[in-house]
């Protein structure tokens, strides 16, 4: 009886300290509620070595209250299998967490940058241009007529539209400019080192390979498409009291209206903001 005692006892310490583990693991890993993780390991180790002294008494004397090491023992489980059920929810929850915030990050339909992400991304890139002394430009862009395309062909073909327009996009555009959707048809991009000029030939390239190419197909035939272009270009040598975000603000709030100046004049161009 006393090794079946001892036995009861070990077993019990034993699930209590992988409990303990489990908790520091999550600890570590999980960046909320750590002193209520940091309480459970506590109450844990003081828990386990509760269960010491009766483990002592019963190696030395022989001797143990067959209850309460049936106890310990049903305790010590119980404790395993809802730090266990924890750990599944936390780390399921993270998990959903993560992927939330890829979703605000990408736009769902065309993969490019959320509106969120974009203009996160812009007012890092004004600070760099502060820092570095560059300046960096934003196009507005807005598909002419796109109403006429989801009336004539669907919204389906409206939404390969869409997709059509981002890949011309990605192809012409370089690695370091970034584009992201703000609109049900507008999109934005930032061309980071790229001053008002050197925008304007970038916008003007993008705008006849969208003229150029086919943007979707239906069972009509092909979809082209054209697009008015507003460009506004941040230097840092105009020197601001405004903070990133009320700049990154301004500067898309230039370009929509410089886009809208080229609707005015046609559409099917692109405008600076002055």
């Amino acid at each position: 009886m006393k090794y079946w005692g001892m036995f009861l006892y070990v077993v019990s310490l034993v699930v209590q300290l992988a409990s303990i583990l489990l908790v520091l693991h999550l600890f570590r890993k999980v960046r909320f509620y750590k002193v209520a993780y940091l309480c459970l390991v506590l109450a844990l180790s003081l828990m386990m070595f509760e269960r010491v002294e009766p483990l002592i008494e019963c190696c030395v004397f022989g001797s143990f209250n067959t209850f309460h090491v049936l106890i310990s023992g049903f305790v010590s489980m119980f404790l395993l299998m809802g730090v266990l059920g924890v750990r599944e929810i936390i780390l399921l929850a993270e998990k959903q967490k993560d992927k939330l915030e890829k979703i605000s990050r990408t736009d769902y339909l065309t993969g490019v940058a959320s509106r969120f992400e974009i203009e996160e991304r812009i007012e890092s890139e004004f600070q760099r241009s502060f820092r570095a002394g560059h300046s960096t430009s934003l196009c507005m862009i807005d598909i002419d007529h796109f109403k006429n395309v989801n009336d004539v062909y669907g919204h389906p073909v409206g939404d390969r539209v869409l997709r059509g327009l981002t890949d011309i996009c990605r192809i012409t555009l370089r690695e370091i400019d970034v584009i992201g959707r703000v609109g049900g048809e507008e999109f934005l991009v930032m061309l980071p080192e790229t001053d008002a000029d050197e925008a304007f030939k970038v916008a003007e390239r993008l705008r006849l390979e969208v003229a150029n190419h086919v943007c979707a197909q239906a069972e009509a035939g092909e979809v082209r498409i054209q697009i008015s272009i507003g460009v506004s270009t941040f230097s840092p040598e105009c020197r601001s009291d405004l903070s990133a975000h009320q700049l990154m603000r301004e500067y898309v709030r230039r370009a929509d209206e410089a886009m809208y100046k080229a609707k005015q004049a046609g559409r099917n161009q692109t405008q600076c903001w002055n």
